[in-house]
Order: C-alpha cells, then structure tokens, then sequence
C-alpha cells in the first residue's frame, strides 16, 4: 500500500479494517509486530493502530522531549522500518497518542507535574500554556514519523475540568462552560494536525453536564472522525446526522484489565451488523477497529483467534464465512489434517471461556455489570474477603468441564501443527488455566467440607480419612498450580520484555520464592478458616498475579493440612495468617450515620450554593447508610432530568489537636464546609465517584466538628458520596506500634 492508498483509507470507497494493539500498557517485544504483518494482511487488516502512550510510559522515541521515553520503547528507526514492513503488506501504521486524560507519562514526571490537573483520573492542564507546548512537540515528531493520513489523539475520560484546585483554570474559566473547554481544545488539535495534512480520530466522550450535546456537536469540526466505543443506535444516528464521519471500535476484545485468558464469545467476540442503515451514512461510516487493550490479555498471543475472526466477521456478517476456522488452522498452524476438529475446539473454547465480568446491556447504558469468574480468578489475591457463592462455584466448574475436554483433544492434534505451534501452545495453555481456575470454588468448598465433617466424625479411623482426602485436594492443586505458573511465565518470556513492571506481581510483605523467580510474598487472609469459602476481590486483576498467589496459598495451605493429618494440629485454619509488614494507615472507617435534608432545586451556578440556614438545617432527617456509602439515587436523586441537591451533615471528634485530611469520593457538583466555613468546592464534579477522590485539610483543632455536604444530582447522573478521615501527623514509630488516636466518627 502507498502512502497516498494509506491516505484514502476511510473516505467514500476505502472502508478501515484496522488492529490496534496497546505497546502502551503491554509493550511486545519488538520483532512480533514486524513478524505478524502477512497474517494481519492474510485475515483482511490494512491498518495498524498502536497506543503508544498511556499513564506509565511513552513507546516512541522523542527527540525534543527525550526523557518522556520508556524502556524498551520504538526508537523513530525502528517505527519507520515498521512502517515501511507493513507498507510493504497494504497495511497503514496510524498513531495513537492520548491528549488530555491518559497523559500520565507526562505529567507524572518531576519536570512536568505542575501541568497535572484532575481528581482521581488526571489530566493534563488546559489552562497552561506548557500544555501546548508539550504536545505542539509530540505530536509534531509523531506527524513527521507516521505517514498515515489519520492521528488518534484520544479524548476519552476528559476528566473534572476545570479543576476546581488549580488557580490558572479558575481564574481563565470561571464563566466557561466544560463543554467549551472541551470543544476549544479539540479545535486546536485539529488545527495543528490539520497542517500537518492529518485527519484526526478521537473517541466519542463527549462531554455531559448542564448543557445539549447538539451544542457540542455542533461547535466541533465535522472532518473529526469519532471512534465509537458501543454502537448505540441512538448516539450513532446522532454523531451521523451532525456530519461525523465514524469508527465503529467493535468486537470489543476485552473484559476486565488483566484477567481475560481468552475472549469469551457472547461476551468479547459477538459480532453485530450497525445499527443505522449503512446505504444512507455510506459515505461516514469510516470502517471498523478492533482494540486489543493489553492490559486485558497477560497471556500472550492468546488474542490471535479472536482479532482474525473479527475481521472474517466484519467482512462477511455476523456468522462469517464458512469455515473460517478450519481456514485459520490451515493457514496458521500449517494444519494439513485435523484442522477442522481444532478449529471447532477453538471455537469451544473462545464460546465456554471464563466471563470475568458480565456486562448487561451493553448498547443501553448505563450498564449492568455481574460478576462471573472475576473471584474466582481472584480467589488468592491480597484483598479483603468475601464468600464465593455457590452459583459461582457452578459456574467456574461447568468452564472447567469444557476446558478440560478441549484441552485432551488440543493435545492429540498436537502432532498436525506445523508452524506457529507455540501459539498452538497458548491455547491449550488457556485451556489448562480456565480449568485450574473454574475448579478453585469446588476445591475449597470440597476441603472445607471434609475438615467440617472429619471435626464432626464420631470415630477416628474416619476423621483421618477425610483429613487425608482435603491434603490429597490441596497437594494436588497446589502441584497444578505450580507447573501452570511457570508455564505462564515462559509464556510471557517469549512474549514480553522480562522488566516489565506487569511480570512481577505486588504481593504484601518482602519474600522471593526461588523456584518461580518472582515475588510471591505471603498474601493475607484477613480473618476466616477453612470452614467457610472465602475469595479476595481485587488482587491485582492479572492472571499471572493469581497464579502466583494461587501457588503460593495453595503450598501453604497443604503444609499446613500436613500438620492436621499427623495430629499436629486439630484443624488447620485457612493459613496462619502473618501480620502485614505493612501497619493499617492512621483511617477511619467511612463515615456511616448523616444528616440529610430533602432535595432541593440545585442553582445553574453550583459555586453560588449557600451554607444551610436554620430552615433547612430543620428539615434534616437521620439517615444510616451501609459502608458508608451515601447512596441517593432512588432517593433524593431520582428526579431527572430535574437538577436537584441536598446537603449532608455529619460530625466527627478529634481526642487531641491533629492534622486531618477529609477523604471524599463524590460523582456530582459538590461543596463543603468544616465548621461552617468553605474548605472544598467543584461545581464540575461528575462520575466517577472515586474513593477520597478530593483529599480535603481540614482546620487542625481538638473537640467537636461539624462537616456540611451540598451535593448535586448532575440531572440524575450522580448516585452518591463517601467520606473518610485521615491523619496526616503520625511519625513512623508510632504508626508502627498503633500509639495512636484517630477522628472519631458515627457516635450516637
């Protein structure tokens, strides 16, 4: 493909078939994007888009902003070879490089924080004239390096603008509305790539608030191309009939980040036609992209089916042509027999695999999301416990089942492949861990259940049979474990770079166990004994984390029912448990019991929101709210699209003077005051809510306080708010040894 042909992809007669792969999050090593090229080309691809920078790092050399580069990342020589390689197949290399939010690979360095801006997901500053400098500097490097015609400069998550603590936004936007600030850096992108001879995509996060999205579209260049995340037909009729030409980023190959081992089908890999009529938009509906986000998928290669039968769907409809799979063995793995048997047990695979979560709705927002195999996954993770119910416990060992018939007959057909069989690996790889994965719940409830009733057993003959029957379950899966975990990792050394923060998994406390060469220090359990079925959520949301600690509790847990069997010990518990190396942080819990007043008509201005007078302060009810989660929406909030508010009173004791920070998690306009005087406001405040998203210091004193909460419903949007306290004083030794007093909150 010439430049010139690279260029037309996406006018009327050139429709985009595009891959785009994440080096930001999870950089390959370098050689596998040259290597993969003739089957991207093979499988119907003629572009490659490339995040290259995210939060953590930058992926392309700088020349003008140098110390922006990441280890390991695309030097411009080796970019331009990439580039010509993939001229060389018809394939077009388009840039991505975020430009507000996801710039954290900027402003997360000492050079450039002062140009950070934003609670929770920060963003650059759009106030600052560095700003533009900044990126005036990147963008022009990457114009000059990537002859593509289209840029995707991001825009997604744009982000609590203005932010409310930064002077310069005050003082520049004070009267601007967030959808200005918005379009007006939208244009200037468009003008500096427009220059360029560049077109430009961003995703279709418009800004919402107090305003008509018709005044957004409408104020945006319409030669902006809109990558659409969900094909909603409403938003899709919308971005059309105001000019914009779009990009349909669907089958959207990713889950929950870290966990997916495979795409699941119903979930990842569902192909659907557009929901407009393609013959009256034909000339705006640029083509399709099929994000591969690497966070998502630990397991390398593990994509490589789905990403060509998306494009086998996107060419041929929803079913796709027939045979594909068989053709993709053929093709693939050089398969001269047996193809078609493996090609079904890849489709069985990607249909049965693990769902992490569960998103209903997924073109009617907002969405449902359900957890399915998420705690399972995360069984052995370093978090706090909960019960697996047993509804997941059946659901993880229905996938098992699956796995493990597919993963024999992957095995006997082993033998057939002929090229790219550690690929081919990958994929009974998959299979073994969805197996060893979906069977977690059933091994704990099993070795619950045997200790439970070998307590209950009136003769000891039986006693020690059960006791031996869980050590046998646990020795079992721990060996399983193990052998599972170092197969991942020689995964990831064929695929990834071995310093690559993502290989080493954070656990708590120091320790290296020597036999996998990574950290796997000891994870804790909170409280519980293996009388109950607990699960951690959360962890580190990464397959390979929940190996490592899947290995490393399982081993301890089997020394420890060692102890049970030769009457060491009467019944083990769950692990003994080791203190974290790490002490508490000097928290309080969430603030629980509220003063809250009835809803109130919220003014257009959330900055002009007076302190409550004694007429609203009267009309204030107790209110108790489970973990401290404020929770209004079928409440107070239920009322869009009215714009209402309320305020929320609590009180907190400090024993002694000490330095406080109030901690406020909130997804609306929001004010607050500390004994009666201002001390936070962010009248742009929307989703998402965030724990201790604004970090207040609150006035240093002993006694009584009163804390005033006004929070707006954002027209329905917003649900809530959670507050905290912190101390922010406490030396190290006395943190340590827990000598210490903390605010006192939710007293009668």
């Amino acid at each position: 493909m010439t430049v010139e042909q690279s260029r037309s992809l996406g006018r009327a007669g050139g429709s985009l078939v595009c891959v785009m792969f994440d080096p930001a999050r999870m950089l390959f090593r370098k050689e596998w994007y040259t290597r993969w090229l003739p089957d991207l080309a093979a499988w119907g691809y003629n572009a490659l888009m490339l995040n290259l920078a995210d939060e953590n790092a930058c992926t392309i050399e700088l020349h003008r902003r140098p110390e922006l580069t990441s280890p390991h990342a695309f030097s411009q020589d080796e970019m331009r070879r990439l580039i010509r390689a993939a001229d060389g197949h018809g394939i077009a290399v388009i840039p991505m490089m975020p430009s507000f939010g996801h710039t954290g690979y900027i402003h997360k360095r000492s050079r450039y924080r002062h140009l950070r801006n934003g609670h929770g997901r920060a963003h650059l500053c759009p106030a600052h004239p560095e700003t533009y400098e900044v990126l005036a500097d990147i963008l022009e490097e990457v114009t000059a390096l990537f002859p593509a015609s289209w840029v995707h400069a991001g825009l997604d998550e744009f982000g609590t603008v203005p932010d409310p603590a930064c002077e310069r936004c005050s003082k520049r936007f004070a009267q601007t509305p967030r959808w200005r600030i918005y379009v007006d850096h939208v244009r200037w992108l468009h003008e500096f790539l427009g220059a360029r001879h560049r077109r430009m995509m961003i995703w279709n996060e418009f800004p919402e608030g107090n305003w008509k999205q018709s005044d957004v579209a409408e104020a945006l260049p319409k030669d902006v191309a809109l990558t659409l995340e969900y094909d909603d037909p409403d938003k899709t009729r919308f971005y059309l009939d105001h000019g914009f030409g779009v990009v349909r980023a669907f089958p959207y190959l990713t889950s929950y980040p870290g966990t997916t081992i495979v795409p699941n089908e119903e979930q990842n890999m569902t192909f659907r036609p557009w929901s407009v009529d393609p013959d009256r938009y034909k000339d705006r509906m640029l083509g399709s992209v099929v994000p591969v986000w690497q966070n998502t998928y630990n397991l390398f290669g593990a994509p490589l089916y789905g990403i060509a039968r998306a494009a086998d769907r996107i060419a041929h409809g929803p079913d796709g042509s027939p045979g594909f799979a068989q053709r993709f063995c053929e093709a693939f793995f050089g398969m001269k027999t047996g193809a078609g048997s493996a090609g079904d047990l890849l489709e069985r695979l990607h249909r049965e695999a693990l769902q992490v979560r569960w998103f209903e709705g997924l073109n009617n927002l907002p969405l449902a999301i359900r957890n399915r195999a998420v705690h399972l996954l995360n069984l052995f993770g370093a978090d706090d416990a909960n019960e697996l119910t047993a509804e997941e416990i059946a659901y993880g060992a229905a996938r098992a089942d699956h796995a493990a018939h597919v993963a024999a007959a992957l095995r006997r057909a082993r033998s057939a492949v002929r090229r790219n069989r550690r690929f081919y690996d990958v994929y009974i790889l998959a299979a073994d861990l969805i197996e060893h994965i979906g069977r977690r719940g059933a091994l704990m409830r099993d070795v619950a259940g045997n200790l439970r009733a070998a307590r209950a057993a009136t003769h000891a003959r039986a006693a020690r049979g059960l006791r031996k029957r869980a050590l046998k379950d646990a020795r079992r899966a721990a060996r399983d474990s193990r052998r599972l975990t170092e197969r991942m990792y020689r995964n990831w050394d064929l695929g990834y770079y071995p310093d690559h923060p993502g290989r080493t998994p954070v656990a708590s406390g120091p320790g290296t166990d020597q036999g996998l060469g990574v950290d796997v220090s000891e994870p804790m359990r909170p409280e519980g004994t293996l009388e109950r079925v607990h699960l951690f959520r959360g962890g580190n949301q990464n397959a390979y984390a929940s190996m490592v600690f899947s290995t490393h509790y399982l081993e301890r847990m089997a020394r420890a029912l060692e102890g049970v069997v030769t009457g060491d010990r009467e019944i083990a518990p769950f692990g003994e448990i080791p203190k974290p190396v790490e002490p508490p942080p000097p928290v309080t819990p969430f603030v629980c019991r509220w003063r809250v007043s009835a809803g109130l008509r919220a003014p257009a201005d959330f900055t002009k929101v007076p302190f409550p007078d004694a007429t609203v302060v009267g009309t204030m009810s107790e209110r108790t709210f489970p973990k401290g989660w404020c929770d209004l929406r079928e409440t107070e909030f239920a009322c869009a699209p009215e714009d209402v508010m309320v305020y929320l009173r609590c009180t907190m004791r400090c024993p002694a003077p000490m330095d406080v920070l109030a901690g406020l998690g909130y997804d609306g306009p929001v004010k607050v005051w500390f004994d009666g005087d201002e001390v936070f406001r962010d009248p742009a405040g929307a989703r998402p809510m965030g724990t201790d998203k604004a970090q207040i210091p609150l006035p240093r004193g002993a006694g009584a306080h009163e804390l005033t909460v006004a929070l707006g419903s954002d027209r329905g949007r917003a649900w809530g708010m959670r507050l905290r306290f912190r101390r922010v004083d406490v030396s190290d030794a006395d943190l340590r040894s827990g000598a210490y007093e903390l605010p006192v909150v939710d007293e009668p």
